[in-house]
């Protein structure tokens, strides 16, 4: 308990005087024997014990009526913290302000924001002279130049009329404790941290129970902290939830598929429709979509791009809800006119038939039209050292004999700059040379080392048939049922390799005596294969098969699209750029709004380069210049799913989450003043006080005034004279 004017208690020696006054009026009557009544002795004793116990209740009322006259002036009040020293000691203060997506919520009562900032006003409203303060947002682009204590409060002002709320999920608990360690680096006393949000469950997932909490962190985390909760009754809101963008290859004229789902919120079914807005233009409007309280509903766009370059779309919900931050998703794709392929074979065979790479050549470009899905060119293996391999989305090298150092090097570089390599063996491929080259640039040239050839015999006189296909790779896997389809490919000959397991190589195909025919090894930003057979009839089947043609379209499709689809990243992410080994990198991102950024990595550093200014939605563009080569790219930022859902924490869950920390809950932020009031002054005991002194005058008077002795009066009869009549 602390007194607001402590020099009243002094007052309370007023309680001595009616105890004086009592002493000094008190008197002894004389003793007259008298023997005619001496028979009433007893009746004046019990008037005596009476009496007495009258005037101790009087003696107790009129000490207590002044003693708690003075405590009530005194100002008396009840800390429910230790630490509050009351007074006018300065304090220090954190403010903890979620600016999350949910945050731009319009409940029944109004928007949550407007409540969030009125709120923070009425705590720097309640700030001294001397009080320092620090301002902690969840999310976004810092308002203040550091995270730290302020004297002038008009700074904390101007950051907070700058600051928004964000399309970021916030996390409570790591802020808190930020601001736990700002409190705990000063001397004063006072200490409060202020906690403004809407209580969405997500923000404080990381939160756990702390109920085997150390002494030493009890005292740490005893600091008040007081949750001002600034959500309201729930208005009907839905969101775009889920983006799935799907093409077979991001070539002009193939059909692109954009699946999105809309989740709901609100007790009452909705109906919502939804815009494709691409590059600035209207594309495509969905259907009325009926959305059941709490459930999802989908939907599918198909747009065919038709020119090539970056395209960039948008998906809108049409209409109001409570918060339109979640009503749109961006998404872009990067379209080529073809997909250019190089093949990579020794020499061209006088009987076109008999040419190696004749059933891939056909395969991949069935009519021979220049102007087809995939665009192919062949070369010899001097000719294509003088190519920029950077142009194609495949290198196939068909039959090769043991490559060059300079050819192998720029295989390599290609690899590793984000290529796709595929080796198909055949009988000029000679596995001790291969593996030898390979040595040489330290496993980087082929997925693994080559042992030997092996052909069907005596044992084995129809081959080996394909056994497995893996059901998770999105090359071989949409071929892996059913069986049947790849079950019919038999292989007479292939390269043996020598065990896998444990290794970095991913096995797509394995033949029936469990070797190894199609494996994957990733390469810096780009892949490697090698198909241990020949893509001849001379070796398999295989290009005979109904399989062998969309097999080869998949797998270059797949090469071609692997980045066509731009990433999409959550507000607050950062983009990765991988580092390259000894590369000297530039990059210069434009931002949704326009203004551009520019970094370097230096080529000392093996880390990769972040960027993580993610704070806007949208498409982000990006070039990277590393070294001499120019690469264009995007990638782009959608809110956080998870700050559309409404789930909220309960107070008793979050008081069982943050364990020891006491915690003062403050339902309405337009009490936030009262509440700041009783955590700095206590709980008056002000009123109590007064009324305990009333009733003690009360009950003094009502003892005064009885008449405890009052004489009883006898009726007129047997045993009085009547006065009128005169003894005889």
């Amino acid at each position: 308990m602390t007194f607001g004017v402590p020099l009243f208690l002094i007052a309370m020696l007023a309680g001595a005087i009616p105890i004086v006054l009592h002493l000094i009026n008190r008197q002894n009557a004389p003793v007259l024997p008298f023997s005619t009544l001496r028979f009433l002795q007893l009746s004046v004793q019990k008037t005596r014990r009476r009496r007495y116990i009258h005037d101790a209740l009087l003696l107790v009322l009129r000490v207590s009526a002044l003693v708690l006259l003075a405590l009530a002036l005194a100002r008396p009040a009840i800390h429910r913290f230790h630490h509050w020293l009351g007074g006018q000691s300065n304090a220090t203060v954190a403010i903890v302000l979620d600016n999350s997506a949910s945050m731009a919520t319009t409940d029944q009562t109004g928007p949550r924001w407007h409540r969030a900032t009125e709120a923070v006003d009425q705590i720097l409203d309640s700030l001294r002279n001397g009080d320092r303060i620090a301002l902690l947002v969840t999310n976004g682009k810092a308002v203040l130049p550091s995270r730290r204590l302020y004297h002038n409060h008009e700074v904390i002002r101007q950051a907070l009329a700058t600051c928004v709320p964000s399309y970021e999920r916030a996390d409570l608990v790591a802020t808190l404790q930020e601001a736990r360690k700002i409190l705990s680096e000063t001397v004063t006393a006072n200490h409060e941290i202020y906690v403004v949000t809407d209580m969405q469950e997500t923000c404080w997932q990381e939160a756990e129970s702390q109920t085997n909490v150390e002494p030493k962190q009890q005292e740490d985390n005893a600091t008040p902290l007081v949750v001002v909760d600034v959500s309201g009754p729930r208005l009907p809101n839905s969101a775009l939830a889920k983006l799935h963008v799907e093409s077979a290859a991001p070539v002009a004229g193939v059909p692109l598929q954009v699946s999105v789902e809309i989740q709901g919120d609100a007790e009452v079914t909705q109906q919502r429709v939804i815009s494709l807005e691409m590059d600035g233009r209207n594309h495509e409007t969905s259907p009325t979509l009926t959305l059941q309280p709490g459930q999802t509903a989908n939907h599918t766009f198909y747009v065919v791009p038709k020119d090539k370059g970056l395209h960039k779309a948008c998906l809108q919900l049409d209409g109001q809800d409570a918060n339109s931050a979640d009503d749109r998703l961006f998404f872009a794709i990067d379209i080529n006119p073809a997909v250019p392929v190089a093949i990579v074979k020794s020499a061209a065979h006088e009987i076109v038939s008999l040419d190696q790479a004749h059933y891939l050549e056909r395969a991949l470009n069935p009519d021979g039209n220049p102007n087809g899905a995939i665009v192919v060119r062949t070369f010899t293996p001097m000719a294509l050292t003088r190519e920029t391999l950077s142009s194609f989305a495949a290198v196939f090298c068909v039959n090769l004999s043991a490559p060059e150092r300079e050819l192998a090097q720029q295989l390599v570089n290609y690899v590793e700059g984000g290529g796709n390599v595929v080796w198909i063996c055949g009988d000029n491929v000679d596995p001790v040379a291969y593996s030898v080259a390979n040595d040489q640039f330290s496993g980087k040239l082929l997925p693994a080392r080559l042992t030997g050839v092996r052909q069907t015999d005596g044992d084995q006189p129809d081959g080996w048939r394909i056994a497995w296909l893996d059901p998770e790779d999105r090359i071989v896997g949409p071929f892996s049922q059913p069986a049947s389809l790849y079950q019919s490919v038999f292989v007479s000959h292939y390269v043996r390799m020598p065990p896998l397991e444990g290794s970095s190589v991913r096995v797509l195909a394995r033949l029936d005596n469990g070797q190894p025919l199609l494996v994957q090894k990733t390469i810096g930003r780009g892949s490697v294969y090698l198909w241990a057979t020949s893509m001849h009839v001379q070796w398999t089947n295989f290009p005979l098969r109904p399989l062998f043609l969309p097999f080869v379209a998949r797998m270059v499709f797949e090469m071609a699209g692997a980045n066509a689809n731009q990433p999409l990243l959550i507000a607050g992410s950062p983009w990765t750029v991988p580092a390259g080994s000894g590369d000297d990198v530039r990059i210069e991102i434009i931002q949704p709004n326009g203004d551009v950024v520019r970094m370097n990595h230096s080529p000392d550093d093996n880390q990769p380069l972040r960027f993580t200014n993610t704070h806007q939605v949208g498409i982000y563009e990006a070039t990277v210049h590393r070294g001499v080569r120019t690469h264009r790219s995007a990638f782009v930022v959608n809110p956080d799913p998870e700050e559309s859902m409404p789930a909220r924490l309960g107070h008793d869950e979050l008081e069982q989450r943050l364990g020891w920390t006491p915690i003062i809950f403050c339902d309405d932020p337009a009490t936030v003043a009262e509440t700041i009031q009783t955590l700095r002054h206590g709980r008056s005991l002000w009123g109590v006080f007064l009324l305990i002194v009333l009733f003690s005058l009360v009950a003094e008077a009502f003892l005064s005034n009885r008449r405890h002795d009052r004489p009883p009066t006898e009726p007129a009869g047997r045993g009085r004279r009547s006065a009128a009549s005169p003894p005889r």
